[in-house]
């Protein structure tokens, strides 16, 4: 079993020249994805979710792929997800260049069985054991000498946490819109709270509008969104000061997004 313990690596060294760039799934990459293409030589591409199932998978050959929700291994999810993951699989299996996937340490048995019989994809699990020290600089110096870990509540804070503390230098985002809390909406009569995101895959049902991700489970009410829109921009903040310590230039690339922890580079 292949673990990423977090609190041995330091990000002392390069294990290779090339930048990074990381894409998220803000609609954003739709507009930045041409570019991305014609740049493409002499980058390491990290990706995440759903970036299989696209167009663009096969010719940008990403180095690392991140998967931290929950519905690509949990079974209580609907059908035309569980058909969004199938095809997610097949795809990862005909890979044949070399890759390392990062999920969440709860999903790692299941997403290693699935790879396999693939071996181009080297599957590695990353902990997660965040909690929130209620002070600025405090959590900033936790994360530093690895004491804690970020709270992955959103899968581009995981991977960028998984690029700085592989020793990465240089760090590129795209498709970091961060907007979607704008297009939380409440049922007016039954009080249910759904939202409409959208994103840079066109054709993911799980990625579509989303009133039942999860079977069986309550939807999420209107506070705990709103909370986990706070956490997600306040991680961010804090790898944005970390990456400031640890001598590390993050560039947001993105054409357009929320975030204003990194620097823009346009």
């Amino acid at each position: 079993v292949l673990t990423l313990n977090i609190r041995l690596m330091r990000p002392e060294k390069e294990s290779t020249p090339n930048p990074v760039a990381i894409l998220g799934n803000g609609p954003s990459l739709k507009k930045d994805i041409d570019t991305i293409l014609l740049n493409k030589s002499q980058i390491d591409f990290f990706v995440v979710n759903y970036f299989a199932n696209t167009k663009f998978f096969k010719e940008l050959k990403p180095s690392h792929y991140v998967l931290i929700d929950p519905a690509f291994w949990i079974n209580q999810i609907n059908e035309n997800i569980k058909n969004d993951n199938d095809i997610l699989i097949k795809n990862l299996l005909e890979v044949d260049w070399k890759m390392e996937l990062i999920c969440a340490d709860e999903g790692y048995k299941k997403i290693q069985k699935q790879l396999a019989p693939n071996p181009n994809i080297l599957v590695k699990k990353m902990k997660s054991y965040w909690f929130d020290l209620r002070s600025k600089k405090a959590n900033i110096f936790a994360l530093r000498f690895f004491l804690t870990t970020p709270n992955f509540v959103n899968v581009l804070i995981a991977a960028i946490w998984y690029a700085l503390i592989s020793g990465r230098k240089s760090i590129k985002i795209y498709g970091a819109d961060f907007s979607s809390f704008k297009e939380l909406q409440v049922d007016q009569i039954t009080n249910r709270v759904f939202t409409s995101s959208s994103h840079f895959y066109q054709d993911s049902h799980n990625l579509a509008e989303v009133k039942e991700k999860y079977v069986g489970v309550p939807p999420k009410m209107i506070n705990i969104r709103f909370y986990q829109t706070w956490i997600a921009f306040t991680q961010m903040y804090y790898l944005a000061e970390v990456a400031k310590v640890w001598k590390v230039t993050i560039k947001n690339k993105s054409s357009f997004s929320y975030l204003d922890s990194f620097n823009r580079d346009r």
